[in-house]
């Protein structure tokens, strides 16, 4: 009996205790994603700019700065860490982020909205219906309340982008949004329709300025 009580107390002393894990897992997923020191250093230096300056700016324009999909990681990781009230305006037009470079920048803002942002220009960016479904789903969550003016033009956004981006409109995540600009994409009769059906609802009321130009729009979608 003494024997079998001994083997008892061995397996409690050696079972593995589930908890410890648990909360081990726990606290990862809450950790921010590690950037590496050198990679965010190149950034500041490609952006000419320095995180102190960014952290209070109320406009930030980084077009046409060869930003890569490992800089927008850079960005992404800046945008979780800190509150940035006062942006307004965020340019980033002509860079090479595509659709992994803008789904990672729009999950950070779904975790750390742009409370103030008004304007955002994403332009020549290689984006394309995932990057775009990434967004829209970043402005379902309120990630960016007062924005104003979207532009997306030149872009290979398409209809599955578009419908996206539509219900998010039709859900009125963008209630103040004044110009929403897709010259120059991949948009067909289904993505067309999606958005008109959005604004027959009233959470476009406020649209002034749409664009439409040189996108696949039929009969159908006219």
């Amino acid at each position: 009996r003494l024997e079998r009580n001994a083997d008892i107390r061995t397996m409690l002393a050696t079972r593995p205790t589930h908890h410890a894990d648990d909360a081990t897992n726990a606290d990862n997923a809450d950790r921010e994603p590690s950037v590496p020191e050198l990679d965010q250093k190149s950034f500041w230096r490609k952006m000419r700019t320095t995180k102190e300056e960014a952290k209070t700016a109320s406009r930030l324009s980084w077009s046409s700065e060869e930003m890569s999909e490992r800089d927008a990681a850079v960005l992404a990781h800046f945008f979780r860490c800190m509150p940035l009230p006062a942006l307004a305006h965020l340019g980033l037009s002509r860079t090479e982020i595509g659709d992994t470079g803008l789904a990672t920048l729009a999950e950070a803002l779904v975790r750390k909205p742009l409370p103030a942002l008004e304007i955002l220009w994403l332009c020549f960016d290689r984006v394309g219906d995932d990057g775009v479904c990434a967004l829209a789903d970043a402005f379902r969550r309120a990630a960016t309340p007062l924005l104003q003016e979207l532009y997306l033009s030149s872009n290979q956004v398409g209809d599955p982008g578009m419908i996206a981006l539509s219900d998010a409109l039709l859900q009125g995540s963008l209630t103040h949004l004044a110009c929403l600009c897709l010259n120059a994409n991949q948009i067909g009769d289904a993505g067309v329709m999606a958005l008109a059906n959005a604004a027959l609802g009233s959470p476009l009321r406020h649209l002034q300025q749409l664009f439409l130009c040189s996108n696949l729009v039929g009969d159908e979608g006219l």
